[in-house]
Parts: structure tokens; C-alpha cells; sequence
């Protein structure tokens, strides 16, 4: 084999692979060249993914494949929120969406302000960054669906949050 046949046959080795990764929605990470953290978490067993085309941005798992939001996290969930000893009523409706889309509201009706809902990540551990009006102060959540069939919610420092609930299908 000649080094022109070679070099062809490289280039379209190169080229197949590079469209399998398309086909596949695999993500390149930000414009700085880094992915975003990937989510330590799997998606439950059963679980189905909403499928939709890869994010040009963050939220790419450790094996590059952006996560969308899983069809379990899908709808309006409704309860009460705590923060200190404060406590509100609180509504998020959550659509199909990868990280970097808008993918739902929040109300906080008590407080007087709504919110709209960018997926940061998704899987079995959902990453919202919630950009609000009025008087409530901008903030990322973290969900989780819990064994029982409601959704965690956690507002503020993942490790030290500000607010708490658990939320209700309604």
C-alpha cells in the first residue's frame, strides 16, 4: 500500500469515526476545550432518557454523551419548601430538555416571584440553574426522584443547602 492510499484510508477511518460520534450526539464540552463536572450519578435502572440532539455546551457525562432530563423528572410537582424557619409553598413544571435549554418554571407564589429553569446536567441527578424575578435571589437546584416516587429538592450549596423540599406530582 502506497503512503497516498494509506493516508486516504486514515482520513476516512478519521472521517467515519468523527460522524459516528455526530450520530451519537457525543459532546465536545465548552469553547474553553473542558467538559463540564460530570454528575456522579447513573440514571436509576428502568429509567428512560428523553432523547434529543447533544447540547453544544456543558453537561457532559464522564463518557462525553450529554444526559437529557429523564421522562421520570417530566411534569409539575408541587410542596413546601423550608429555609431556616421559613416555610413556602413551591411549583416547578419540568419539560423534556438537554443541559444548556430551558426546561421549565417555578412559582413561588407566597414570595410573589416565578422562575425559569436551565438544565445544567441531567441523569439520575438533575442540575437546574433557576434565574427568578422580584424578590427571590437566583439560585441552582439539585433533584432526585426518591424511592417513594417524590422529587428532592435542594436549593443553594449541595453540600450545605439553603432550601429544602419534598415535591408531589400535581
Amino acid at each position: 500500500m502506497s503512503r497516498i492510499e494509506l493516508a486516504t484510508a486514515v482520513i476516512t477511518l478519521v472521517s467515519a469515526l468523527v460522524g459516528l460520534g455526530v450520530a451519537l450526539g457525543v459532546s465536545r464540552g465548552d469553547d474553553a476545550g473542558e467538559a463540564a463536572p460530570p454528575s456522579s450519578a447513573s440514571p436509576s435502572p428502568g429509567a428512560s432518557l428523553v432523547s434529543f440532539p447533544a447540547a453544544p455546551s456543558s453537561g457532559a457525562s464522564s463518557t462525553g454523551v450529554s444526559l437529557g432530563i429523564p421522562a421520570g423528572f417530566l411534569g409539575t410537582w408541587k410542596g413546601v419548601a423550608t429555609q431556616g424557619e421559613r416555610r413556602y409553598p413551591v411549583v416547578l413544571t419540568l419539560r423534556a430538555g438537554m443541559p444548556g435549554e430551558l426546561v421549565g418554571v417555578s412559582e413561588y407564589p407566597t414570595l410573589g416571584c416565578t422562575g425559569e429553569l436551565m438544565a445544567l446536567s441531567g441523569g439520575a441527578e438533575v442540575v437546574l440553574r433557576e434565574v427568578t424575578t422580584s424578590t427571590c435571589l437566583d439560585a441552582d437546584l439539585w433533584l432526585v426522584l426518591n424511592e417513594d416516587g417524590s422529587l428532592g429538592y435542594t436549593a443553594g450549596d449541595p453540600d450545605d443547602p439553603t432550601v429544602r423540599a419534598v415535591l408531589g406530582a400535581g
